[in-house]
């Protein structure tokens, strides 16, 4: 369904971020050789820096103040800079240190064609270059990148879905997330909830790594599909332009299981798996069910400690359930946009409630406070993950209406939609206190119960 909607365009001041990318690439000359094989000019064709000049902290100052006339990837030389060989050896180490990307290498008939495909990915210079400046500068986010090439080749070699472009498949999955070299990492910090700045930011990734790897010339467009589609969804439910099933690529298909399944994993929460079995059971319909099946038989079955704090976090889940309809039947909202807003709500909520009933909890949640449904430990704790995933659905769904609808951050602005806001605003709040993490994060941020 599609909805109406207010102030969620990215523009190009989203996708620009530009001076925090150069501060980063500054940084690296502080500390290693950075010097210019050509001259950088500004777009109105001032020469900044000439040939053989030194990047560092000291000329940030006259790079930022202007718009440069070519990205500085493509004027620059690094010592020691991030290539294929380099790629390879890390993501080995990586693989073999987390314990389901491990497992899945195993499980490869061909192990060494994924180590082919990385190895022999298509990466021009500018593109290594930021690599380069995400490994020395953003180090959880360099990992995270080879992290998902391995289990994105994975998918594609054992499922067969994209299986024919595996080298291009790795370096849409490097890539996914280089444009968060351009988000201002104060704004992603453990713990620190997301402002409206940081929203934009996250929600304009996508579009700002596929603009940076569109410069190159003779890539498959493909990869920057991908890299534009990583966060979307098959329901239509993701973003940054809430697509739906037939409008996502293959790539697309892939990255938004891998990043998902990565911001379950790479916290090192003991029951990352079983959490990431359900989460992928959960939310079928979003996901590229050939995708899901060949990766949910290798997920490990739910610990029994999850069960425990099950009662405190199903009274605060029942609740919230409850307060939507009583809100619901209290908004009169004026106009389409506002309709509009109200029927997203309602919608998402009801798919989170039709989720819950196929994942066999029955149309109340209440039914689990009194243990008909969870007489064994290791029921109790499929149960206790299921309200673990409805606290973080509910407050995706939070995050996504304000987003949408950011004015709504402020009911004196829509009293019309006050009941709306406040629900969403006690969302927020209330799952917070349910373990459910930040939505949809950046891998440089606290993700999902994950």
């Amino acid at each position: 369904m599609n909805y109406p909607r207010e102030h969620v365009t990215v523009t190009a001041e989203d996708t620009a971020g530009e001076s925090h990318y150069l501060r980063a690439v500054t940084r690296l000359g502080d500390s290693r050789s950075l010097v210019l094989a050509r001259p950088v000019f500004s777009a109105s064709g001032v020469k900044l820096l000439d040939t053989g000049a030194r990047i560092n902290s000291h000329v940030l100052d006259r790079l930022i103040e202007h718009k440069l006339a070519a990205p500085i990837e493509q004027c620059v030389n690094a010592a020691d800079a991030v290539d294929h060989p380099a790629l390879v050896a890390r993501a080995r180490d990586l693989a073999a240190g987390q314990p389901l990307l491990a497992k899945l290498v195993a499980a490869l008939d061909d192990a060494d064609a994924l180590w082919s495909a990385l190895a022999g990915c298509p990466l021009p210079p500018p593109l290594l270059f930021r690599l380069t400046v995400a490994r020395e500068q953003r180090t959880a986010l360099y990992e995270h990148s080879l992290r998902a090439a391995v289990l994105s080749l994975f998918l594609a070699l054992r499922s067969g879905v994209a299986a024919d472009r595996p080298h291009a498949l790795a370096t849409a999955a490097l890539l996914h997330d280089i444009g968060m070299l351009h988000a201002d990492p104060a704004l992603f910090e453990d713990g620190q909830p997301l402002n409206m700045a940081g929203r934009r930011m996250l929600y304009a990734h996508p579009l700002t790594g596929k603009l940076i790897v569109e410069r190159e010339r003779g890539i498959d467009p493909a990869i920057a599909a991908g890299i534009a589609q990583h966060h979307e969804r098959l329901d239509g439910s993701g973003y940054p332009a809430a697509l739906m099933a037939e409008r996502i690529g293959e790539f697309g298909r892939i990255l938004m299981l891998v990043e998902v399944a990565l911001a379950t994993l790479e916290h090192g929460q003991p029951d990352a798996e079983p959490r990431l079995s359900l989460i992928l059971r959960l939310n079928h319909r979003s996901f590229d069910r050939r995708l899901t099946a060949t990766l949910l038989p290798h997920l490990a079955a739910e610990s029994t400690q999850a069960a425990l704090a099950v009662p405190a976090q199903l009274e605060q889940v029942n609740r919230l359930l409850a307060d939507w309809y009583v809100a619901h039947t209290r908004i009169a909202p004026e106009g389409v946009l506002q309709r509009a807003a109200v029927d997203y709500a309602a919608d998402r909520v009801g798919r989170l409630r039709r989720s819950l009933y196929e994942a066999g909890l029955g149309s109340d949640l209440a039914v689990l406070g009194d243990g008909s449904l969870a007489s064994d430990p290791a029921t109790q704790a499929e149960h206790a993950a299921l309200i673990r995933e409805a606290a973080w659905q509910l407050r995706q769904i939070a995050f996504e209406t304000t987003r949408r609808w950011p004015e709504l951050a402020d009911p004196a602005r829509v009293w019309p939609l006050a009941p709306l806001a406040k629900w969403l605003a006690d969302v927020e709040a209330t799952t917070r206190r349910v373990d459910a993490g930040p939505p949809d994060a950046a891998p440089s941020e606290p993700a999902r119960p994950d």
